[in-house]
């Protein structure tokens, strides 16, 4: 084993990566695991479980992996001198951004491999690197290619290349596709209902009603009647290649890149199948129907504090006399035991809250809390970059010392050169750490109150009363980030159950959220976060 160069034991760290396709490679996580532990201690530094990263199930092919990304973080804050990988491949298969990564944002840390030799300090060593790089590359390529060769084979030969099988097919014995008896009825009253005229809602509370489970349990959603209306499959066709990769994100196309006719059995008759096509490409023509603007006017901004999900305007009973706001999981799906929030009582509080926060005494003194704090920073942060620049000079005394001891005969070449590459590593890493807090520093110089901003929001809401709901909603989406809002349900014909109310403001319109709960208190913490009043439903 070679001798490398001196780096602090404390401060080395592991990268391990391990994908699927890798399964039969014989370069498991415990292999790789194994290689580093041996590797380091050979060296004799230090094998930490705090300083190692593991991506288990990432691809190679690109850099968005939460290890690899927590990794470059603690490289750019100075903590690390060196990193080992089992192989260079576990960094990246792309020959850019291997690279990038190490010729370029690691240019001052070691890297090493413990199954192949190479220094990155000097020109050979430059050169096996890239070449390294360039067969990981190459490799990829090939299993990739092989990998998409063997799956366009299965879909010629009308066999699952490995994704889910359609709702109304199962599993043959041969490893194709077989029609599900049970599951093809439904999707031929799907198709039937939407010929005679059902709409995609319709067809979904029909199922619902009926008890029939939707391909995933549970029940029926809108965008999946959608999607099975349009699969080809179920005439007998199968579709690959809808998903697409670009910059490393998966993305979902129109339509099939590739489309392999009469490859499965199918469950409908060409002739069904291109009616329906027709008759959805003729709605989609039409174009959406216009409706008119909404009176509700936090639609888009109100959601569920239950469950999370929207809350939508509803006209209750007694001809839209008493109007609410309603989960849209409780109201379609039943998932959710959120009550229906009177409109007028929570439109009113929200309105009154944002302009009692936003009224010009509020602002002055949140504008001057907001700086005191700012200013807290910037000294903070002032005297973390003293202290930095402290420790810096520290490190340079003691360099200049250690080159008197060696001009002096104090120290041999070997001891010299040991303590030379950790002191100047050490300068290294706390420059980069000083340069990091001076930029902080500025930032918060910086991020000053955007008074001109508020000033205008401001002037919108004494208009308020004048604006119509569209225009109204706009001015509160610049405001506000969400509304949370969350009643139980009672028995009896009135509800007079409380309803509990977060409003979260815009970080850059004054940050704090306030909870509004109906006790009829008002109160506030020490930093002016928090909030209670009244809403009685």
């Amino acid at each position: 084993m070679f001798s490398a160069p001196a780096i602090d034991p404390n401060r080395v760290a592991v990268y391990i990566r391990w994908s699927t396709d890798e399964q039969t490679q014989g370069t498991t996580l415990e292999v790789q695991r194994d290689a580093c532990r041996h590797f380091l201690q050979s060296q004799g530094w230090h094998f930490r479980d705090d300083l190692t990263f593991v991506d288990d199930g990432y691809s190679g092919g690109n850099m968005e992996r939460p290890a690899l990304s927590t990794l470059r973080s603690a490289v750019r804050a100075g903590g690390i001198a060196a990193v080992v990988v089992y192989k260079l491949d576990r960094l990246s298969r792309n020959l850019l951004d291997c690279v990038t990564l190490v010729r370029q944002e690691w240019a001052g840390v070691a890297l090493f491999s413990t199954m192949e030799r190479f220094d990155t300090q000097s020109s050979i060593g430059q050169m096996v690197f890239n070449i390294l790089v360039s067969f990981a590359e190459f490799e990829r390529n090939i299993i990739r290619e092989r990998t998409m060769s063997g799956k366009r084979k299965r879909w010629e030969q009308g066999r699952n290349s490995g994704f889910k099988y359609a709702y109304g097919y199962r599993k043959s014995a041969e490893g194709g596709f077989a029609i599900d008896p049970g599951p093809a009825a439904v999707v031929k009253g799907i198709f039937a209902d939407y010929l005679q005229g059902a709409g995609y809602a319709s067809i979904r509370d029909r199922l619902n009603r009926e008890g029939i489970p939707a391909p995933g349990g549970g029940l029926w959603r809108i965008c999946t009647i959608q999607l099975m209306l349009r699969n080809p499959v179920y005439a007998g066709h199968l579709a690959a290649g809808y998903y697409t990769y670009v910059g490393g994100r998966q993305k979902r196309g129109k339509g099939p890149a590739r489309l392999v006719h009469n490859a499965v059995p199918p469950i409908l008759s060409q002739s069904v199948f291109d009616q329906v096509q027709t008759l959805r490409e003729g709605k989609a023509q039409a174009g959406p129907v216009i409706q008119r603007d909404s009176d509700y006017i936090l639609s888009t901004i109100i959601r569920c504090a239950r469950c999370g999900g929207p809350m939508v305007g509803h006209n209750g009973t007694g001809g839209g006399r008493r109007r609410y706001y309603r989960c849209a999981n409780g109201k379609e799906f039943g998932k959710c035991d959120c009550g229906a929030v009177p409109k007028d009582e929570i439109e009113e509080a929200v309105l009154h809250e944002v302009r009692e926060r936003y009224s010009p005494v509020q602002l002055r003194r949140r504008i001057e809390q907001m700086e005191a704090r700012r200013l807290e920073t910037v000294a903070a942060r002032r005297q973390a970059v003293e202290q930095l620049m402290g420790r810096q000079a520290e490190l340079k005394r003691k360099r200049e010392k250690l080159d008197d001891d060696y001009f002096a005969g104090e120290l041999d070449a070997k001891g010299y050169g040991r303590l030379a590459n950790r002191l100047d590593a050490d300068l290294e890493a706390v420059g980069r750490q000083v340069e990091a807090a001076r930029q902080a520093v500025r930032q918060a110089e910086q991020s000053t109150v955007d008074t001109e901003r508020l000033g205008a929001l401001v002037a919108m809401l004494d208009g308020l009363a004048e604006l119509g709901p569209q225009q109204i909603r706009r001015v509160l989406r610049q405001m506000l980030s969400a509304v949370w809002a969350y009643r139980a349900k009672s028995k009896g014909r009135y509800n007079k159950t409380p309803t509990e109310v977060t409003i979260e403001h815009h970080v850059q319109t004054l940050a704090p959220a306030c909870r509004l709960f109906a006790t009829g208190e008002r109160t506030e913490g020490g930093d002016g976060t928090s909030i209670k009043m009244g809403i009685i439903g």
